[in-house]
């Protein structure tokens, strides 16, 4: 099976943390906290610290991508509110030959956060 990647942006900052940390690394954190949990899941997704996205007005942002496969870009996410859709809705890439996690599959907070879906290269 091909390695699935979950880029987070780790310069996404809605709000001012405690630890002075942005809201991706936050994220990022929480999310890896949580994928150490999954058994079948982490061995299959690798989390990645992603710079900037480009998703500033958006964040925080996080990406679905794998060869062979379609690319998401999910915006509009919170810290410590939806890491575990996020990984729900991980999984369910992970699960799809193309990667296409049509809309009434994701989890709700996932719906209507799709910032873009990107073809798969196939090169």
């Amino acid at each position: 099976m091909n390695k699935h990647f979950l880029y987070v942006c780790v310069k996404c900052n809605l709000e001012n943390n405690k630890d002075g940390k942005t809201s991706g690394v936050v994220l990022l954190e929480n999310l890896d906290h949580l994928l150490q949990q999954e058994a079948q899941l982490k061995n299959v997704l690798s989390l990645k610290p992603i710079s900037c996205m480009n998703a500033c007005k958006r964040s925080c942002s996080v990406g679905f991508a794998s060869k062979g496969k379609v690319s998401y870009l999910f915006g509009d996410l919170k810290a410590e509110e939806h890491e575990k859709e996020i990984l729900e809705c991980a999984s369910l890439y992970v699960s799809k030959c193309d990667g296409i996690v049509k809309k009434a599959e994701r989890p709700e907070n996932l719906r209507k956060n799709v910032l873009a879906r990107l073809p798969f290269l196939d090169e």
